[in-house]
């Protein structure tokens, strides 16, 4: 949007919402986001002996998503982005002892709205107590959507008076759409396959907007 055209928007803005009472509104922000996540967890568990010989587990649980949204704003510019968000969480069941690894990769997901999605790319990750590199995670894994989908609407509004006597409004809406999916697919940790059983697959068509209103 120009800078003309925006200044035609948000004085219409001002005008429709003026003529509704006595008072006078600004439009302060208008912001939308629109976003596409699949998302799954992989959990592998191996049977272990713990010193004095009773029977232990390591369990290995990784979460991955891919993540592209659009950001529209009245005050900055148009903004998309496209990751591949992972976080790995292995824990000890003889010494009780866990630790955790995360990293991004962008430009690593493709998702065609709930009906599928393409999660592939070699996942840099970091340590999660002191961020130093930790490994690797290479994900290939391709979902498809089954089954009905679950809608979710919610719409807020808040209004609070300022010193100076004004009124500012914010009102928030959101739409979600989710769906569950199945997942097919290798996944490699620090370049060892991942036996996994994939749980949790989901599949969502997101939508978010908040309006920023000051009265006087």
């Amino acid at each position: 949007m120009n800078r003309k055209l925006s200044r035609v928007v948000i004085w219409s803005a001002v005008v429709v919402l003026g003529t509704a009472g006595s008072a006078v509104a600004r439009l302060i922000e208008a912001i939308k986001v629109k976003g596409k996540v699949g998302s799954l967890v992989c959990r592998h568990s191996e049977a272990i002996v713990c010193d004095g010989g009773f029977p232990g587990t390591l369990q290995t649980d990784i979460f991955v998503s891919g993540e592209q949204f659009v950001t529209r704003s009245n005050t900055f510019p148009r903004e998309a982005t496209n990751n591949l968000f992972a976080t790995v969480i292995e824990s000890n069941s003889c010494t009780d002892e866990s630790s955790g690894r995360f990293g991004s990769l962008p430009k690593a997901a493709r998702q065609n709205g709930l009906q599928s999605a393409d999660l592939r790319g070699t996942i840099p990750l970091l340590d999660a107590e002191d961020g130093t590199p930790a490994g690797t995670l290479r994900v290939d894994v391709e979902m498809r959507g089954v089954g009905a989908t679950t809608t979710t609407k919610t719409k807020d509004r808040f209004a609070f008076e300022t010193p100076d006597g004004k009124t500012t409004v914010i009102t928030t809406t959101f739409r979600g759409k989710t769906r569950l999916a199945t997942a097919e697919g290798p996944l490699f940790l620090d370049g060892n396959l991942v036996d996994c059983t994939f749980d949790d697959e989901t599949l969502q068509d997101l939508e978010q907007g908040s309006r920023t209103v000051e009265r006087r």
